[in-house]
């Protein structure tokens, strides 16, 4: 006997963070019918939260993203697109993009119009600063930009789309399990908040709940997924990896120091532009010989005594009066060393890293006994420690030789574990690779698991690398791109 298809829904989303709400707005666009689940509401869930995850690392999760917007309820804005050489294997890893960053250029400027940015490319927005980068003399160094969208965004696009007549939303409802019962559907188990147990049918499921609920469900329904086949799923967790590396010292009275123009102030924005636009410095490919990770270097404005904090809090407990009162001590000496920087017409500026991680096999995310727990085990590898301590030692070298300042890095980068000198910038990727190999990867080219082609995966998760940018547009590209092949019905033969 067949399925009886008449309760079956067409498009079912899981999660309703930025990626999911604009594919259920794009499906709506197109005339399709949706039906968009999330665990929390306008407030956060109460069946997932953060007691529903274990840290065995320094990095943490934010309160109250689980609900309606996701994590975008607290980032800044800030977007940007991956290099191409992000796209690319290189010496220092094998992994690479299905595809080359040309292909999904496209997709990148129809998110950058829709989110109505300000430009609908980073190369659109480093046009705006020509005239600078053509005084970084030798064209070994380039400028890298990234601009800011409304923060609350997606909270908006959600009550844009919340009346639609073609919407079904479920919310404070969690997806525990994914069971594929034909060809043509797949059996969605959920939760509700009042632990009742429900099952709904649908013939497309998207799965775009963020790095780690992706995984966790993928992990949750592995057997009914994948039987006993062996795949990375969880493997190569990977974050980005930011820190303060330095300082770095320039004349501010020369109009032919360029790299006064690149300066950020408090909330990283360039400082003199009248644009909404940050920027930083990285090494061109003709620098990187393929042995240095992607990373890129911003001028921030930076107390002097923050080193002296980094190294006290390493080899001592600090208790919050203590640290009261070295706050007041970094805000006076900044205040009486940016006057000495006045009087000498110089300006000291903090040089902050943004870095790539490479995939480590032992950086996983994996479930506890009870299938309840996301437990998260994040491991920066050595050779990503050493392959940055490399990047920032050429990258100094690069400034004085072109003499673009005076630089002074600090001395634990000589340390052989740099972990307690760098923090997480909490963006996790690759627990779900995409690739063209169902034995190395999860998902295909086109985010449809392996073997499923009705289940697509949409998430930093699916990331064979991880850039140094936030992934959140990088997503939305993915997603774009999705909805085209949809439209088009022009997926891949993989």
């Amino acid at each position: 006997m067949g399925i009886d298809m008449s309760g079956v829904r067409g498009h079912l989303i899981v999660g309703a963070g930025p990626v999911g709400l604009y594919i259920a707005f794009r499906l709506l666009e197109i005339g399709e019918k949706v039906t968009l689940l999330e665990a929390g509401n306008e407030t956060e869930s109460s069946i997932l939260n953060k007691s529903s995850y274990f840290f065995n690392t320094k990095s943490a999760l934010p309160d109250n993203v689980h609900r309606i917007g996701g994590g975008s309820n607290y980032w800044a804005g800030r977007v940007g697109e991956f290099l191409e050489s992000d796209f690319k294997a290189n010496q220092l890893r094998k992994e690479f993009w299905p595809y080359t960053k040309a292909v999904l250029q496209p997709y990148y400027e129809i998110i950058a119009k829709f989110l109505e940015a300000q430009f609908t490319s980073d190369h659109g927005i480093e046009q705006s600063l020509t005239e600078t980068e053509s005084k970084l003399k030798h064209g070994r160094l380039a400028i890298r930009c990234y601009q800011y969208i409304d923060p609350f965004f997606f909270l908006s696009l959600f009550h844009k789309i919340r009346g639609h007549e073609n919407l079904e939303f479920l919310g404070n409802t969690f997806v525990a399990e994914l069971n594929p019962i034909s060809v043509d559907v797949v059996s969605v188990n959920t939760i509700d908040s009042n632990g009742i147990l429900s099952t709904i049918e649908a013939k497309n499921v998207y799965v775009t709940s963020g790095a780690l609920q992706s995984t966790g469900l993928v992990l949750r329904s592995k057997s009914a997924l994948f039987g006993s086949r062996s795949l990375p799923i969880g493997k190569y967790l990977m974050e980005h990896i930011e820190g303060f590396v330095g300082t770095l010292v320039i004349n501010t009275i020369d109009k032919d120091v360029p790299l006064k123009n690149l300066r950020l102030g408090p909330t990283n924005r360039l400082k003199d532009q009248s644009l909404d636009i940050g920027c930083g410095l990285y090494l061109r490919e003709s620098s990187n010989p393929g042995n240095l990770l992607n990373m890129h270097f911003e001028l921030r404005p930076l107390p002097r005594i923050y080193p002296i904090t980094i190294i006290l809090k390493k080899y001592y407990r600090i208790n919050k009066y203590l640290n009261f009162f070295i706050k007041l001590f970094r805000y006076a000496r900044y205040i009486v060393a940016g006057y000495i920087d006045f009087m000498l017409g110089r300006s000291t500026l903090g040089v902050w890293i943004k870095c790539e991680e490479l995939p480590n096999l032992t950086s996983e995310l994996t479930l506890d006994d009870d299938n309840t727990k996301i437990i998260y085990n994040h491991v920066v590898s050595k050779e990503t420690w050493r392959a940055l301590r490399q990047g920032v030692e050429r990258f100094f070298t690069l400034i004085e030789d072109s003499k673009l300042g005076r630089v002074a890095t600090y001395p634990w980068l000589k340390e052989e574990d740099l972990s307690p000198f760098f923090g997480p910038n909490w963006h996790p990727m690759g627990t779900l690779r995409m690739g063209s190999s169902p034995d190395t990867s999860v998902c295909d080219p086109d985010l449809r698991i392996h073997g499923n082609k009705n289940i697509f995966l949409i998430s930093s998760a699916v990331f064979p690398t991880s850039s140094n940018g936030n992934p959140t547009f990088t997503a939305l590209a993915l997603a774009e791109k999705l909805i085209h092949s949809i439209e088009s019905k022009t997926f891949s033969n993989t």
